[in-house]
This record gives C-alpha cells, sequence and structure tokens, in this order.
C-alpha cells in the first residue's frame, strides 16, 4: 500500500524516483472519467487536487488531502483542524468528541472512523442486537405454520414428504444489522492498521451471518429510527459514509475506490456555523437563508448568502469561503456579492470570512457607495478567522472574534 499526505490545490506527479506509479496514475485517470464529482483535474502526468480534502484511495494507492492555509504548521496540525472539523458538522459519534479514548492513534481520517465504528459495534453486541418478526417461507419436513399451497405445488408435487411453509420468525435479519455488517464487510477490508482490522474481523465473526442487500442513499433515508434502534444512530452514520463511497471495480477487478471527501468550502460555511449558534445566542443565526431576486416566465434566480445574524437592531450577512486572498485584498467578485447581499437583505454590514491571516480582529475595506434605492452606508469587512485551537475552544475563538467585530459600531 502506497500511502501519501498531500494538501488541497497541490499537484501529484509522476516522477521517476517518486511515490506514484504509472498503473496509480492510470487508476486515478480512470476514476476522474467516471466520477460525477470533480475531487482532482488532471495535468500532464499526474493529478491537480482542488477544494476537496479527506481520504481517496484507488487500489494500492491511498491519498490523505488535508486543508493548508500556510506553509509554517505541519501535516499533523492540519489533520487535527480537519478531524475537528468533521466531528462538528458530520456527525461522529458524540461520545468520541477527541481521539484520545482510541485504542490506536490513528494515521489518517479513515482510521478514525474505521476504528470508531468498531467501538460503536462492540457497544451494540454488548447491549444485544435489536429483533424482529418477520415471515418466512422455505420448505420444510415438518408442518410448521402456514402451509403455502401455489408454491407447495411448484416445489414439492413429486417430494410429497416436504412442505412448503410460511410462518413468523423473530431473529435479527433486518435491514439495519444488515447495514452494520456489511458495513464491516468493507472497513475489515479498508482497514490498514493491523490492530483496527484484527478487531473488525473479531466483530465481523461476532455478528450474524445476515444476507446482503442492495445499499443507495434512499436506503438510510428511509430508515426509520425507532426506541429499539436508536442506539443504531452513531454506527449507522459511519456505516453510511463507508457504503455510499465505496466503489468496487468491476471493469479492473483490483482498484476498488473509496473517496471520503468533504468540500473544503462547505465545510469552512457549516463548521462556522455551528460555532455561531453555539456561541453567539445574541443572534438568531441562519444559514443558507434563500430570497428571490429576480422572476420571469422562465423561472426564478435566488440569493443564498452562507450566514445571516439577525437581532432586534440589525441584520448581518456573512460570506465564508476557505482560500487565501492574493495580497490580502478580496475579489471584485467576492466585493459584488458583499454589496449584492447587503443591498437585498438590508444589512448594513457585510464580511467576508477567512481562515488565519492577520491577528487583528478585522480589515476594514471601505464603505460601499449609497445606493440610490435605498439611504444607508453599508460596510464591507474582512474577517481573519484564527486556525490554531483545537476542539470546542476553536468554537469559542470564533465566536469571540465575530463578536468583536460586532460590538465595534462605525456608522
Amino acid at each position: 500500500m502506497t500511502r501519501l499526505t498531500v494538501f488541497e490545490h497541490e499537484r501529484v506527479l509522476l516522477q521517476p524516483d517518486g511515490p506514484l506509479t504509472p498503473a496509480q496514475l492510470e487508476g486515478l485517470q480512470r476514476f476522474h472519467a467516471t466520477s460525477p464529482q470533480r475531487y482532482f483535474d488532471l495535468c500532464y502526468r499526474g493529478i491537480v487536487l482542488t477544494s476537496y480534502v479527506g481520504v481517496l484511495r484507488i487500489g494500492q494507492l491511498h491519498l490523505e488531502i488535508l486543508p493548508k492555509t500556510d506553509r509554517d504548521r505541519p501535516a499533523p496540525f492540519w489533520r487535527d483542524r480537519l478531524l475537528d472539523m468533521l466531528r462538528v458538522v458530520d456527525g461522529l459519534p458524540v461520545a468520541a468528541p477527541t481521539a484520545s479514548h482510541l485504542r490506536t492513534r490513528p494515521s489518517d481520517l479513515l482510521d478514525l472512523y474505521l476504528e470508531l465504528y468498531a467501538r460503536e459495534v462492540t457497544t451494540l453486541l454488548q447491549r444485544g442486537l435489536a429483533r424482529r418478526y418477520r415471515t418466512r417461507e422455505q420448505n420444510e419436513t415438518a408442518l410448521r405454520g402456514k402451509l403455502v399451497f401455489s408454491e407447495q405445488l411448484r416445489h414439492n408435487l413429486v417430494h410429497r414428504e416436504r412442505f412448503y411453509t410460511a410462518r413468523s420468525v423473530y431473529d435479527h435479519a433486518f435491514v439495519h444489522n444488515q447495514l452494520i455488517r456489511q458495513g464491516l464487510i468493507i472497513a475489515e477490508e479498508l482497514a490498514g492498521n493491523t490492530l483496527i482490522a484484527s478487531n473488525l474481523r473479531k466483530l465481523k465473526h461476532r455478528f450474524p451471518d445476515l444476507p446482503l442487500i442492495p445499499v443507495t442513499a434512499a436506503t438510510f433515508e428511509r430508515l426509520p429510527l425507532t426506541r429499539k434502534t436508536r442506539p443504531y444512530a452513531a454506527a449507522l452514520t459511519i456505516a453510511r459514509l463507508l457504503l455510499l463511497n465505496y466503489h468496487p471495480d468491476v471493469a479492473g477487478g483490483r482498484d476498488h475506490v473509496l473517496a471520503l471527501l468533504f468540500d473544503m468550502n462547505g465545510l469552512w460555511e457549516r463548521f462556522l456555523t455551528t460555532a455561531l449558534r453555539r456561541h453567539l445566542p445574541e443572534y438568531e443565526v441562519l444559514a443558507q437563508l434563500s430570497r428571490t431576486y429576480w422572476r420571469s416566465a422562465w423561472g426564478t434566480a435566488q440569493l443564498r448568502p452562507d450566514i445571516v445574524l439577525r437581532n432586534a437592531t440589525q441584520t448581518v450577512v456573512l460570506d465564508a469561503k476557505w482560500k487565501i486572498l492574493p495580497g490580502g485584498q478580496p475579489s471584485a467578485q467576492d466585493l459584488r456579492q458583499l454589496y449584492v447581499y447587503g443591498t437585498q437583505f438590508g444589512a448594513r454590514r457585510t464580511a467576508l470570512l477567512l481562515p488565519g491571516g492577520p491577528t487583528e480582529p478585522r480589515k476594514l475595506l471601505g464603505r460601499f457607495e449609497k445606493s440610490r434605492a435605498r439611504e444607508g452606508v453599508r460596510e464591507g469587512s474582512v474577517l481573519y478567522l484564527p486556525v490554531g485551537e483545537a476542539g470546542e475552544a476553536w468554537l469559542r475563538v470564533i465566536a469571540q472574534r465575530i463578536m468583536v467585530w460586532l460590538s465595534d459600531r462605525k456608522e
């Protein structure tokens, strides 16, 4: 297994002495041609990563893609920050806020998910798996239950000593348990850590032997959680990630693909929304609030800012972007977005939220010109939010930084 740790927007090239082999590059190119998402772009003798981060495994190539906004801090720092964000916004089990409870130190995101999955399945087995009544039809040597007459004629016209019956059984064979078991099968195949793989193998042998079922996104969307199955929620969350993002290579038979990747812009936006909702109670925090600004016979067009803050005295629009501004100067497109958001939502203050950067609470860009349609001065700012704290402390620092900016009134 070739394991590479790279960063977003980085180039991974085929070199004579490099770790990337021609066969692995061919697998990446084949995946790029069939993937509905642009997880990376192709270049001469290599690939160019985009804003997606996480784990991409194709055959024997294991790419760990991390976020990065500066060159001073090493890969473990950015790995920890990515895990902090995923714990907040993507529903990793709340019982594991840090990796300190794990038996092994995860070397990347996939190891963390697999060990958390093993721990959740262990808890389910210790509690006892849920059971349900179901109707089972089969040939038997004794008459138990109801005789299915049509099937009896079809199967047992010659074998009169057999009975095709339908009867109720109370066992583990229902969809929740089947999904957990199928997740164990894939998790064992993906595990690169020997201890984690051994633990998953033992859990699979302890699990009842259940029939496999086809799995799609709709399978999880219509999955009910009752009083009996509510303890399954954390394990099903990880099983969903594994089952929906693992794609066996049917054509080649060797380059199985796992794409456990997240768009950093969306992740950063949802992380900031969570920080403000937890630690800025003075404001109503609205995410992706839509407002129609154009109508026609062919349809409508809407504005959808990332975050809107409201209280009794003001409305503030925030636009979250995970990027570095060249020279600290926002683009014309960024300024247009802030201006249109402020005008359409009646916000006197708008801000662009960026990671890292200067240590001051804000860098004031200036004031937008007064609109002829609406009076009022609208301020546009760039807020550099720190990337350095860990866990819940990071959320608090971000909320405090924005609160300082909100309390600094310049009108």
